[in-house]
């Protein structure tokens, strides 16, 4: 399994991984192109030949050192393997020290929660 930077050609995979996963609360395909154009170098595809089986999208805020991952996704016939975790890993592995990170996830997605959690992610309400 490859971790890379999404390239143009990848967009569609990853969208169709957007839409598979998330359904109606899906970005719409436009987003992951402006994402792409906005914060290419946040945008990571864990790849497996060339199948995209997992993405993570980290963007900056307009707060010096505060980011967000917007979304982490990984195609069910690759998951139990660590590829969330690696995609987040290395997504944040570059932020400067001291640099504060969050995300968003649905309260029910247990696996997601326990995931978080166990990297240092803290439930606010």
């Amino acid at each position: 399994m490859d971790i890379l930077s999404a390239r143009k050609e990848d967009l569609a995979a990853v969208y169709a991984l957007e839409n598979k996963l998330f359904g109606e609360h899906s970005y719409p395909q436009f987003f992951i192109r402006q994402a792409y154009d906005c914060w290419g170098e946040s945008l990571l595809v864990a790849k497996e030949g060339e199948a995209v089986a997992g993405y993570v999208l980290l963007t900056t805020s307009n707060v010096a050192k505060h980011y967000w991952i917007m979304s982490v996704a990984v195609n069910s016939e690759f998951r139990g393997r660590g590829i969330a975790r690696s995609l987040v890993e290395r997504v944040m592995a570059p932020l400067a020290e001291g640099s504060s990170v969050k995300l968003t996830v649905d309260p029910l997605n247990q696996p997601a929660l326990s995931l978080y959690q166990s990297m240092g992610f803290t439930v606010l309400e």
